[in-house]
């Protein structure tokens, strides 16, 4: 199992799952202003002069509920 590190926003939600092993395989977690998850992305973190290129994307009607997930390249609602 690879050992992993995690890291959070200021409001304690997940931003961030580090592979401590294969670094190319971290998680970023980006949200919008109401917390709502937008997007994963996976790769080298940008902290650690990474790109990580998004894996997931989310998409929200005006009362909040997930409307869109487009997950490696394919969409699907």
């Amino acid at each position: 199992m690879a050992r992993s590190g995690y890291a959070y926003t200021p409001d304690g939600s997940l931003e961030l799952i580090r592979d401590l092993e294969t670094p190319g395989e971290s998680e970023t977690l980006f949200y919008d202003g109401i917390n709502r998850l937008l997007q994963v992305a996976e790769g080298v973190p940008t902290a650690d002069d990474g790109t990580p290129v998004p894996t997931e994307d989310y998409a929200y009607d005006p009362v909040g509920n997930r409307t869109y997930l487009k997950h490696a390249n394919v969409p699907s609602r």
